[in-house]
């Protein structure tokens, strides 16, 4: 079970519990708290973890098209030093098509996660993939992946040039910024692939 399924089962048992019958027998457990807070402070909870969750269960496009999914990571053993990519790609049911976890030598960890990005947007470009939606621990690559952020380092320059020619493949491309928690099987698959 994912870590997002876990959560969302978590936030539905809030919901559950934040009914009056549910509240009520929650107050009197606590004592000194009454049931309509009890049921607010539940509801309170149960919207956070929601809003926590990355939205990659919706797995189609507007048009309804199928939506596919990657999680990425880039590793880098004292930065410069021996580096690995790593990820997951799963289709548009959330089921896992296929995970990668290779060395690319010695690098930077930033060009290790640029590197992790062209990696997967080749392979989503030869599954077919029409829509992709990637998640990536790196603010850094999300934000210049969007042009948020400038791109000073010449090389990372060039890494980005070749990111957004294999964009174009896409009818629709999204990259999202997450927490690393939430992006444990990548960074397990990049270390793995920086030691070699």
């Amino acid at each position: 079970m994912s870590d997002h399924t876990t959560d969302q089962e978590a936030a539905r048992l809030l919901k559950r519990l934040s009914g009056d019958d549910a509240a009520r027998m929650i107050s009197e457990f606590l004592g000194d708290m009454d049931g309509v807070r009890v049921c607010e402070l539940l509801t309170w909870a149960a919207d956070r973890l929601e809003a926590s969750i990355p939205k990659d269960h919706n797995r189609t496009s507007e048009t309804g098209e199928a939506v596919f999914t990657a999680y990425i990571d880039g590793a880098s053993i004292n930065n410069p030093g021996p580096s690995g990519i790593g990820g997951v790609i799963l289709d548009e049911s959330g089921g896992e098509l296929e995970r990668f976890s290779e060395h690319i030598g010695v690098a930077t960890n930033n060009v290790a996660e640029y590197r992790a990005l062209i990696h997967v947007l080749d392979r989503l470009s030869a599954l077919g993939a029409g829509h992709v939606r990637i998640f990536t621990d790196s603010q850094l690559l999300q934000r210049q992946t969007t042009g948020e952020w400038k791109i000073k380092d010449t090389t990372l320059q060039e890494l980005n040039r070749e990111i957004r020619s294999g964009i174009q493949r896409f009818a629709s491309f999204e990259i999202t910024h997450i927490g690393r928690e939430k992006n444990r099987t990548a960074d397990r698959l990049a270390k793995r692939g920086a030691e070699g």
